[in-house]
């Protein structure tokens, strides 16, 4: 073999070994980026584009619009009990000094079986507890950081898979 074909093989071998380092790395300085705010994270920018639109579930809004285009104007809503328990159980979820992200998720996966009904809940938190429900999950900043635009991704996926009503 050749000296010029044996330093073209060590330029190539160095280059992959370069790039395996390299790529973790550039991940993780990515992640610092998000967290400083520098960056944005692609769930990140759903949340904030799920904010502005109109016709997602999370507006409370939308089940009422999904009704007028529904015969009989009928969707499934969430009751007055189950409201109560899904509010009470977020609540709950979420502590001072600790949050347990886990049971905030699981209380949407209990109760929340079409999109109108997430679509209620968010009018009903908007009425009653005068906050957008997308902006209370994610809280203000410490100490009322709740979800991570991925955990309210996570329940964005969970709800796109179910019925409209």
């Amino acid at each position: 073999m050749k000296r010029d074909d044996q330093r073209l093989i060590l330029w190539i071998a160095g280059g992959i070994v370069a790039l395996r380092v390299a790529g973790p790395l550039l991940s993780s300085i990515d992640r610092i980026f998000q967290g400083l705010g520098i960056s944005q994270s692609a769930a990140a920018a759903s949340l904030e584009a799920m904010k502005r639109d109109p016709q997602s579930f999370w507006n409370g809004q939308y089940w009422r619009n999904v009704s007028k285009r529904t015969p009989g104007g009928l969707v499934k809503i969430l009751t007055n009990a189950a409201v109560n328990d899904l509010w009470a159980s977020l609540n709950k979820a979420f502590g001072y000094f600790n949050d347990d992200e886990t049971a905030a998720i699981a209380a949407f996966r209990k109760h929340i079986r079409t999109q109108t009904q997430l679509s209620y809940f968010s009018e009903w938190v908007a009425k009653n507890a005068g906050v957008d429900l997308l902006t209370w999950l994610e809280g203000s900043g410490y100490p009322n950081d709740r979800l991570s635009a991925e955990e309210i991704d996570i329940i964005t996926q969970y709800v796109k898979k179910l019925p409209v009503t």
